[in-house]
């Protein structure tokens, strides 16, 4: 991989998210307020997004985080205080800097629920606080084999990984929209494009429980074709959607404008390891099919067998990228020009011209071109339509 266009001096590819927050943060960031879906400890190892918010209350920035339980969302906030406590016990006291407020939001968050979306936002203005600049949305399933479903009989990775999200989201707007300059980062996967020798992965509305594909995963390690593609399919509505949602603001500002700038992101992490991304992944000892899911884990999830697995720490790093990187701030254009045009790609200068809120898609810190699924203008408008109509929303 060549130099990113993003990293700022003194960083590369193998940065950690601490490196690349000290570069790329200063003193102006202390006014931000960050909402952060997917905080979470697994096995005693925090996860990306357990890291990304240390790093930036660190750095002064006040941090919300959710959980589906209101008590674990406070837990997490008071493990990611004690670990700021012990950094700065370490840290000479000419060194260190005002850290920001850590929240543990007290309204349940349950992304596999609308009704639990819509009482969590209608909690929000309770906590005092007036605007979101960065929503981060890094909650989300994995590989779980079977057929998972929510309440509503939805595919779990759908509901969770999209459903939950493209709600909060927009049911966030004006929260949102009273930021100076706010940006929607989506935690994506380079899975949405499907795996290398396979057929692409596509939309199907028709099938979003992918009953068409079976559940059998001793057949079809490591976890069955249906939690395969149901994942996949999950990754790729996280970029249709944000490309949509990227274009309904430029639309938006059109009858109801705002003085602040806007801009949406998917960025890839990676292939991580030591996230809980395959902890339902089965690897009984002594079953001939689980032993072999065990290989398959060990090579693929493994910094030792695989070069191009990374630490949770790089892979924090690029999120702080994607949320904070300057070279993806609106430029005067966006304030100045507001007509309508096709859905954005990822960044490009005609895209750029042609006015409204910019998207990008970000992969191996730099920017670059999702699939051609993704990039499927009349998939992403029916899956907004279609996602509408599942939550309730007009």
């Amino acid at each position: 991989m060549g130099q990113s266009t993003l990293l700022p001096l003194g960083c590369d590819a193998d940065s950690n998210a601490d490196t690349i927050a000290n570069a790329l943060l200063d003193t102006s960031v202390r006014d931000t307020t960050v909402l952060i879906t997917g905080v979470g400890v697994h096995n005693k190892r925090p996860n990306i997004c357990w890291e990304v918010a240390r790093i930036l209350a660190k750095h002064g920035v006040t941090v919300c985080i959710t959980s589906r339980t209101a008590k674990k969302a406070k837990a997490l906030a008071r493990s990611l205080q004690l670990a700021l406590d012990k950094e700065d016990s370490e840290t000479p006291s000419e060194n260190l800097r005002p850290r920001g407020r850590i929240i543990g939001i007290s309204k349940a968050l349950d992304l596999s629920s609308a009704d639990s979306v819509y009482d969590f936002v209608d909690e929000w203005d309770r906590h005092g606080l007036e605007c979101v600049d960065r929503l981060i949305l890094g909650a989300g399933l994995g590989l779980v084999p079977g057929r998972q479903r929510t309440t509503d009989r939805i595919d779990a990775n759908f509901a969770v990984n999209h459903l939950g999200h493209f709600l909060l989201t927009n049911l966030m707007l004006d929260a949102l929209r009273a930021s100076k300059a706010f940006r929607v980062v989506v935690l994506g996967s380079e899975m949405h494009r499907g795996i290398p020798g396979t057929d692409p992965i596509e939309l199907d509305l028709e099938d979003i429980n992918c009953e068409e594909y079976t559940d059998d995963w001793e057949a079809h390690p490591p976890c069955g074709q249906a939690a395969y593609m149901s994942y996949a399919r999950s990754k790729l509505c996280n970029v249709l959607f944000a490309r949509q949602f990227a274009k309904n603001l430029t639309n938006l500002r059109k009858w109801a404008p705002w003085k602040g700038t806007s801009s949406v992101v998917v960025v890839d992490p990676g292939l991580t390891v030591r996230t809980g991304l395959t902890r339902h992944v089965p690897v009984t000892p002594g079953s001939k099919a689980g032993e072999r899911n065990r290989a398959i884990l060990t090579r693929t999830y493994s910094r030792k067998n695989n070069p191009r697995a990374r630490s949770v720490r790089q892979a924090a790093g690029d999120v702080i990228l994607a949320a904070f990187a300057p070279t993806l701030q609106p430029s005067s254009v966006y304030e100045e020009m507001v007509k309508e045009g096709p859905l954005p790609r990822s960044g490009k200068n005609e895209d750029v011209q042609s006015g409204g809120t910019p998207f990008w898609y970000l992969r191996e810190r730099d920017v670059s071109d999702p699939s051609e699924a993704a990039l499927d203008d009349e998939a992403a408008q029916d899956l907004w339509e279609f996602s509408c109509d599942l939550v309730g929303l007009k």
